[in-house]
């Protein structure tokens, strides 16, 4: 039997360094096995994974469409058969209302049913007199030009409008330093005062307006207010509610309630009671 040859001491250093690296480089057959296993317990390979996840991805979607398809169906289909009502379509209600609007009585028809009350429109201008709601008075605590703007806005029956105009102009220094003119749509005559201030002018102008005999005679001929005669002209009542009732419109009711006021006028008119309208003033 030979023996062994011993290897130089550098070539034993080579085979040994040789063997560590292969340890450390290669896995050992244990190793190897484990990630097998641990690849096979943790599901598909990733490519496979990749494809079940692109196919859960679609189905649900296509499967929400497909129920969007089916519900839009179902709808239009329920709408045509009248079991569900489109939204843009009027309610019944609002529908009920228009029909309502456009049936309403009318002053004339109401009249014939009897619905409104009868009126005695000279008994109630009478009433109105006897309750002192004609006339005007001069108010001696006010000014002569603030109860000139009372009167014309009853002889105007509250318009805005002023039939009258004070111009002022500056004479000279001293007691009729300034002159006022006032000028109506009464008569054709001029009112002229005088003053140490334009107010004061202006007043004196008044004064002679008021004074003027023509102009008083007016003062007892002056119609009630507009809110006097509505008060007498306002449904009572048993009236609104039977109008109510029958679906009469506010517009109709507010309608009825100026005919009576243009009737309650016409007595007072007829009874020589006065106004810048009835005088031809405007």
């Amino acid at each position: 039997m030979l023996a062994e040859t011993p290897l130089p001491k550098r070539a034993k250093m080579e085979k040994e360094d040789c063997a560590a690296l292969q340890s450390t480089a290669t896995p050992s057959s244990q190793e190897q096995l484990e990630s097998s296993q641990s690849t096979t317990a943790s599901g598909s390979l990733p490519g496979l994974e990749e494809k079940d996840e692109v196919h859960d991805e679609e189905a649900p979607s296509e499967i929400k469409e497909e129920n969007e398809i089916h519900e839009r169906d179902t709808l239009s289909k329920m709408k045509q058969e009248g079991e569900i009502q489109d939204e843009n379509a009027p309610s019944g209600i609002e529908e009920k209302d228009e029909v309502e609007d456009k049936v309403s009585p009318t002053h004339a028809e109401l009249e014939k049913l009897g619905i409104l009350r009868e009126i005695d429109y000279e008994q109630v201008a009478q009433t109105l007199i006897d309750q002192g709601k004609t006339g005007w008075r001069y108010e001696k605590r006010q000014v002569s030009t603030t109860n000139l703007q009372h009167f014309f806005s009853r002889y105007t029956l509250g318009a805005k409008s002023e039939p009258y105009k004070i111009e002022v102009k500056p004479m000279m220094f001293g007691p009729e330093a300034y002159q006022a003119t006032l000028v109506t749509d009464l008569s054709t005559r001029a009112y002229v005062g005088h003053a140490a201030t334009e107010p004061a002018a202006k007043q004196a102008a008044a004064d002679l307006f008021f004074r003027d005999e023509q102009v008083r005679k007016i003062f007892d001929l002056i119609p009630p207010r507009t809110l006097d005669v509505k008060a007498k002209a306002k449904f009572f009542v048993p009236e609104r509610l039977e109008c109510e009732r029958l679906g009469v419109s506010q517009l109709v009711m507010n309608e009825i309630i100026k005919i009576r006021m243009e009737r309650i006028y016409g007595v007072f008119r007829d009874w020589g009671f006065r106004t810048d309208l009835w005088d031809g003033l405007c």
